[in-house]
């Protein structure tokens, strides 16, 4: 648990610790050993602390807070989001997860993909049209930073209601499993065949399966709800191990209706989501609205999204949030509760103290629970009925800015197998483990510094580490057929493609044991090539020219889609956004091991420019002779310095000019500099002006009106310097808009 002090110029990070006088902030310690400390008040302790699940880890904040702050901007505004990078050794580079970036395919955010790295010290200007409507969220993606705590909601409103308004508040929620290690060491545990330890001098604990046979290697240490959590163990699930630790509270009124949008920015671990004593209607997923689903619980995996509708119609009290982790049966086959975590629902006028009240739902024949999202085809538990995703139905207003793709005369439908599996032990994608290139795709569309996949190991069936990238023609209706047909340990995999959405027409899962219920086979519908699947086709050639049972009527819309293992999802859009986008298993030890690959929209001419100045990045080499020469450049200079006098003019060496004379040079940097300066003063300010303020990564950002919109937005930060902001009056605390108070 750490107190940060926003306020202060220099960082002040001050463990909290418990003693016989409640909570206090250890503010000092001398070389004997004498401390200094300040009492915290619980508000303070709720307000102020950032306590995550109470142990002391590595973490990564914006702006001194678990998860960062919230984002809320409207449709069409222009977004402006500064990042300046005060870690002290790492990149860092923010993906605006489920915005599309129409034009802007360079602001997408994925590290060497559409940018280079935030190096320590500099400063980022992200600056892009806030589209589609929904919920959404931002977060990290170099390596697992997310997964540590770089990530926050965004959220964007609609210009117009599609409807009457039903709600009289919302909340955000980012949920998502804390690990007891940094992720990044979870990660690597996973690489090198040691997923099992929680620590590396602890006891190896085997994977569990859940009810259809499918694996999960890691047990859930803790959930956390907006940076909050208590741990709960196998033997005792109802009392925590550290009741002092703050539950994230939501406080609603009687007979009053709330939205809530809940995401999962977690590194494995899907969550069942549940209301005790309260009905609740799935309205969204990953943003898209769809027609009203009542059920008792949702899932959804790490880089999914869900907006649910709840009306307070319980008597006054406190009640349970739960976020679960699936039914799960250990490697013998002995059934274990689901881990969880919890958040409460409080009741305007019910102090939030109180524990609260458990009312647990039973699912009986004559009243089934249903669970919607599930993971897998066939309900374990009995009395249970799942609603998958293919039983949603987008809603009308939704289809309408968005229309089903369907092949006409003047499309052209490019189909493409992509099957999700572990290959020769490690995440791949048709047998290829992705590498990133050395220079950002985006700003460097050439294709100089990637790893080509046309090497002889990628052409026989040992491993294939490469630059995987897949061409798309523009403006074809691409149709993606992802599978999961992994040999070994069953694993689903959510999948995420960036400057898209994309409807999901079909889903198909594997065979199931009639008796138990657990996946014994690969759906028969695909016919796999060789032996480890690395290609594939229709088991029915027909299928070729039209695939059967697909719903192009009114399919649900979203950019994240879970694949069960054995099975197959379907999904299409219009390659109608020119760039390099990403495509790839958010769970974090696949991604980070390669499970990903580019989809290339388009030629490199039709994909728009870098701004000027736009940075970039890459390896490099030079030669004997070109420090050689360097160094005989460098004598002439020192001579003619001793000499008083310059010499000759430019000359190149592999088209890089060299200065005979420091003059020269000097007078080029200026005339560089007085550029620089002239288009972009404000950010040369900026940088001035912040440096030293503040550790850990700040997130600074500002929303600029669309020019077709007659209500006034606000700057929603410290952003000041920018001629077009507007400074909005103090807002409160729990304002969704507010980030400069937190």
């Amino acid at each position: 648990m750490m107190w940060y002090n926003k306020t202060s110029e220099d960082p002040e990070y001050q463990p909290i610790v418990q003693d016989s006088t409640g909570f206090v902030k250890r503010r000092s310690t001398t070389k004997d050993c004498k401390e200094t400390h300040t009492v915290v008040t619980l508000s303070e302790f709720k307000e102020l602390v950032s306590t995550a699940d109470g142990d002391y880890r590595m973490v990564y904040a914006i702006n001194g807070q678990i998860p960062g702050p919230d984002i809320v901007v409207t449709e069409g505004d222009m977004v402006s989001v500064r990042v300046h990078n005060r870690l002290k050794t790492e990149g860092v580079a923010f993906h605006w997860h489920g915005i599309l970036q129409r034009g802007t395919p360079w602001m997408d955010g994925a590290s060497m993909i559409s940018q280079c790295p935030i190096m320590p010290g500099q400063v980022f200007e992200y600056r892009f049209i806030a589209e589609p409507v929904g919920t959404h969220w931002y977060h990290a993606h170099t390596g697992t930073m997310r997964n540590d705590g770089l990530s926050g909601a965004f959220i964007v409103l609609p210009k117009q209601p599609f409807s009457p308004q039903q709600y009289h508040g919302e909340f955000f929620a980012v949920i998502q499993d804390w690990t007891k290690r940094s992720a990044a060491e979870t990660a690597e545990a996973y690489r090198g065949k040691l997923f099992g330890l929680e620590d590396y001098a602890g006891a190896c604990k085997p994977a569990q399966y859940m009810s259809d046979g499918v694996a999960n290697i890691f047990y859930l240490n803790v959930g956390l709800v907006n940076g909050r959590g208590r741990r709960y163990t196998d033997e005792n699930s109802i009392n925590s191990e550290k009741v002092y630790i703050p539950l994230e509270t939501f406080t609603v009124q009687p007979m009053k209706t709330y939205r809530f949008r809940f995401i999962n920015a977690g590194f494995a671990h899907p969550f069942h989501i549940s209301f005790e004593n309260h009905n609740i209607s799935v309205v969204a997923l990953d943003g898209s609205d769809v027609e009203d689903q009542k059920c008792d619980a949702v899932v959804i995996s790490p880089g999914e999204s869900v907006d649910i509708k709840l009306t307070a119609n319980r008597p006054p009290n406190n009640y349970n949030i739960l976020f679960k982790t699936m039914p799960m049966y250990s490697f013998q086959g002995i059934f274990q509760k689901p881990r969880l975590t919890r958040a409460v629902l409080n009741y305007e006028g019910v102090n939030q103290l109180i524990i609260p009240l458990s009312v647990p739902r039973f699912c009986t024949v004559t009243n089934p629970c249903h669970v919607l999202n599930s993971l897998y085809g066939e309900p374990f538990e009995s009395n249970v009925q799942n609603v998958h995703i293919k039983d949603i139905r987008s809603s009308a207003e939704v289809l309408t800015r968005f229309p089903v793709p369907v092949k006409t005369s003047k499309t052209k439908l490019q189909e493409i197998f992509l099957h999700f599996h572990n290959h020769n032990g490690h995440p791949a994608i048709n047998g290829k483990r992705f590498v990133y290139p050395s220079s950002a795709l985006q700003s460097n569309p050439n294709n100089q510094g990637t790893t080509s996949c046309m090497q002889p190991s990628c052409q026989a069936a040992g491993s294939c580490t490469c630059t995987h990238i897949v061409k798309l023609g523009l403006n074809n209706l691409v149709q993606l057929v992802l599978f999961s047909f992994s040999k070994g340990l069953k694993e689903t995999c959510p999948v995420h493609l960036h400057g898209h959405q994309f409807q999901v027409v079909k889903i198909g899962y594997p065979k199931y044991d009639a008796v138990i219920g657990i996946a014994i086979a690969p759906n028969q519908d695909i016919q796999c090539l060789d032996d480890h699947c690395t290609k594939a086709t229709w088991t029915v050639p027909s299928w070729h020219n039209g695939v059967p049972d697909l719903n192009l009527e009114n399919p649900p819309i979203k950019d994240t889609v879970t694949i069960p293992w054995g099975g197959y999802v379907i999904v299409r859009f219009y390659a109608n956004n020119p760039g390099f986008w990403l495509l790839h298993s958010h769970l974090g030890h696949h991604q980070s091991q390669g499970m990903a690959l580019v989809l290339q929209e388009g030629d490199t001419g039709d994909m728009v420019r870098t701004p000027p100045n736009f940075p970039t990045c890459g390896s490099f080499q030079t030669s004997k002779e070109q420090i050689e020469k360097a160094i005989s450049v460098y004598k002439k200079i020192l001579i003619a310095r001793e000499a008083g006098s310059s010499f000759g003019s430019q000359e190149k060496v592999s088209g890089n000019p060299i200065f005979h004379s420091y003059t020269d040079a000097k007078q080029l940097a200026g005339t560089v500099g007085n550029q620089d300066e002239k288009e972009r003063p404000d950010l040369d300010d900026f940088v001035s002006q912040t440096i030293n303020k503040k550790s850990t990564t700040d997130l600074i950002a500002a929303i600029y009106p669309d020019k077709s919109k007659t209500s006034e937005n606000y700057l929603t930060s410290d952003a000041y310097d920018h001629p077009d902001a507007t400074i909005s009056p103090p807002l409160e605390r729990n304002d969704p808009f507010s980030l400069g108070d937190r």
